[in-house]
């Protein structure tokens, strides 16, 4: 087999860039990068590429960005670019089998869970929830289905205490390059070998809503303090206080009951909220009000115009 292979990259987030990076700086050649259309971000709506379309734009590779991976001309262009291999992390669309059927080497992806456990669209959150201790990430060999194809390599990666999603991302991403650069290595040997994957033991990761990340106070602390880390940074775990939404940065649960009913929060001497929850009490350290900036639950508390009891979820 050839060593030096011919790449076309397909990613769009953060998440992405470790393995687009290690690519690059390999022996094998990065012909384009496939990656989600510029949308309008933030308050001021202004159009911004993705980061892996920034970092090919500096480093002078092609950047495609279609509307739709099933459109011709795309399709077409790829053809036209003669790559040996496609390697997907984090592109955000599914594949079309017309498009797998191209490439002489067809196409691997980095998935962020240890299939076929996870399989899906949030993978990393739903670890988080589930209070999974360990995850990790599996590179396989797409197909026409929802991460179902065979599996070439994975590897573990443990879960500590109080990570959150954004941290978990990070370290898994870094966990991708290394695989992804291995198994591309390994294909250009012709050494790589793939197993199916064992259907019985599948589990899906669904997208998340947004009224997911709303705190149950009647619920158990765990839970909450599951929820706080699995959304952060993003949606962000939330509550309301007067009316006020108010997103949950930082908490951890804790045994025992305060004797007030659920969503009551009374302060520690250290400034923490002490909230009192169905199952348990969480422990909340830092929040950030909506249209405001993140700040410890002190502040939080020093600056609220109702001199009150605090009571989440309370919308009047």
């Amino acid at each position: 087999m050839n060593p030096c292979l011919r790449l076309v990259f397909f990613g769009t987030p953060d998440f992405a860039l470790p393995s687009l990076e290690a690519l690059l700086a390999g022996p094998h050649e990065v012909l384009a990068v496939v990656t989600r259309p510029a949308r309008p971000r933030g308050r001021g709506q202004a159009v911004t590429v993705s980061p892996t379309a920034a970092l090919a734009g500096r480093e002078g590779v092609e950047v495609i960005a279609p509307e739709d991976p099933s459109d011709a001309d795309f399709q077409e262009r790829i053809t036209e670019l003669r790559p040996d291999l496609g390697v997907v992390v984090a592109y955000g669309r599914i594949l079309p089998v017309s498009l797998l059927e191209r490439l002489p080497l067809g196409f691997i992806n980095a998935h962020a869970s240890l299939l076929p456990r996870l399989r899906g669209a949030a993978p990393v959150e739903r670890a988080i929830l589930s209070g999974l201790e360990t995850t990790g990430v599996t590179i396989m060999r797409l197909d026409e289905g929802m991460d179902t194809g065979p599996v070439m390599s994975a590897r573990e990666h443990p879960i500590t205490s109080g990570t959150d999603s954004g941290r978990l991302f990070g370290e898994l991403s870094h966990l991708s390059a290394d695989l992804l650069t291995d198994a591309v290595s390994r294909l250009a040997t012709g050494e790589a070998t793939f197993a199916a994957q064992n259907e019985k033991a599948a589990t899906y990761a669904a997208p998340i809503a947004k009224e997911e990340a709303r705190i149950d106070w009647t619920g158990d602390a765990a839970v909450a303090e599951r929820q706080i880390l699995a959304f952060s940074p993003v949606p962000g775990a939330f509550s309301f206080d007067k009316g006020r939404r108010l997103v949950l940065l930082e908490a951890r649960a804790m045994a025992g009951t305060s004797g007030e009913k659920p969503g009551e929060a009374g302060t520690d001497p250290d400034g923490k909220l002490r909230v009192a929850c169905g199952k348990g009490q969480l422990l909340v350290a830092r929040v950030k009000p909506a249209g405001g900036r993140a700040m410890s639950a002190a502040d939080y508390v020093r600056g609220r115009r109702d001199s009150g009891p605090l009571l989440f979820d309370d919308q009047n």
